[in-house]
């Protein structure tokens, strides 16, 4: 496959999206959306469009973009204000909705996909549920090879989250036990990790994750939050969370970070756990070829 050209419009330029955009590694454009027509004669294999509020762009824009460049996926990469629809706006058609904080794992997705010739889940029909646009794969052997056998805590304050999370975790031939308040006993036993489920970091949930700490000392522990900001999982590091896992979440992206803080993935299966990052054209072939992106 040829070297990835990436065209980037809209907002690009705001703090919600300079750290992602100057870590890229492959060839990208940038131009105002005014301006986006001007590079139609050139070949392209997706069109990332950054929103960092409501109605910046418009479904007109988006018609006329996909019809000057047909069968080039569009992804609309929505930024911190842009949380639920009263911020976002009506969902734009035609397009693929990303949040901020699912742009590196997904996009490292699609890359790997691209890479082998598979048809990526940003290129799916017009008629794709939401469902299958977020669609994840059978387990992945090397981390169900890992992970099979764990026992897992998980902390959540409703049952219906819990047992999302453990129908995930079942596919991995895990177990699961609920922890449902602050005030649940559930005695020590040999479990791999605990996995915290809520939806902000509000003071509440910041004090759960300091008394499970606390009371299973030692165990590694990810958070699960909607929309976690800088200052959100600053205060969560200090704690001792190894991970924080943004919702909503596809299976890849929670399964991945709970294997790492679990413990060294590429030392125990002689398989990795990519960190979501950008990678460059040499960094997807080594993943291909089973070797960590930064090793040498």
């Amino acid at each position: 496959m040829s070297s990835l050209q990436l065209l980037i419009s809209g907002d690009y330029w705001h703090d919600d999206f300079r750290e992602q955009f100057s870590k890229l590694e492959y060839p990208a454009t940038m131009v105002p959306l005014e301006r986006i027509q001007s590079t139609s004669n050139r070949t392209y294999h997706l069109v990332v469009l950054a929103q960092s509020r409501r109605d910046q762009i418009s479904q007109t824009s988006v018609d006329s973009i996909r019809a000057s460049m047909p069968g080039i996926p569009i992804v609309v990469l929505l930024g911190t204000w842009c949380e639920g629809e009263n911020r976002s706006g009506t969902p734009l058609i035609g397009v693929n909705q990303v949040l901020w904080h699912q742009w590196e794992s997904r996009f490292e997705k699609f890359c790997v996909q691209t890479n082998d010739g598979v048809k990526s889940d940003w290129e799916l029909p017009l008629t794709a549920s939401v469902s299958d646009r977020v669609r994840d794969f059978s387990a992945n052997p090397a981390l169900t090879q890992q992970l099979s056998g764990g026992k897992f805590l998980i902390s959540s304050e409703d049952r219906t989250s819990f047992e999302s999370i453990s129908d995930l975790l079942n596919v991995y031939q895990c177990t699961t036990c609920w922890h449902e308040s602050q005030s649940d006993e559930v005695a020590p036993r040999d479990f791999s990790a605990i996995c915290v489920d809520g939806n902000t970091a509000s003071s509440n949930f910041l004090d759960r994750v300091r008394q499970l700490k606390s009371r299973y000392e030692g165990l590694p522990v990810i958070a699960m939050l909607n929309f976690p900001r800088k200052q959100d999982l600053n205060s969560l590091a200090e704690l001792g969370v190894q991970e924080v896992v943004s919702k909503p979440y596809t299976a890849d992206e929670f399964v991945l970070p709970l294997a790492r803080s679990i413990g060294d993935h590429s030392e125990r299966t002689g398989q990795i756990v990519p960190r979501p990052a950008m990678l460059s054209s040499e960094a997807i072939r080594r993943h291909a070829d089973g070797k960590h992106p930064n090793a040498s």
